[in-house]
């Protein structure tokens, strides 16, 4: 499998998405469970049961309506992680980093 995967990424177009999400990837880990809990909180308050955001997981069912999510949990990661970003890089040259 190391292989096949090694000749697709000699494709550009398939290695650059690779890289740029690799250069997010701690964000991505770090950040992650807080854009599920940014969808789940105000699901909560619905009244009722979210199918695969406040359910628990049980069946086939379970999966296809998370699937359905990954699209919300997918854009709340990016908002995060676009305002985190800032945080995460060096400060510019000439400026300080923030006080201790």
């Amino acid at each position: 499998l190391r292989d096949r995967l090694a000749r697709l990424l000699e494709r550009p177009a398939l290695w650059a998405p690779v890289v740029v999400v690799n250069l997010s990837a701690m964000t991505v880990l770090c950040w992650h469970q807080t854009a599920m809990l940014a969808a789940a909180a105000p699901a909560s308050f619905s009244g009722g049961a979210v199918a695969g955001l406040t359910t628990a997981p049980d069946g086939p069912g379970w999966i296809a309506a998370r699937v359905v999510w990954l699209p919300v949990f997918a854009a709340l990661l990016v908002g995060i992680a676009r305002y985190a970003r800032r945080f995460e890089v060096a400060p510019a040259p000439g400026r300080r980093g923030a006080a201790a």
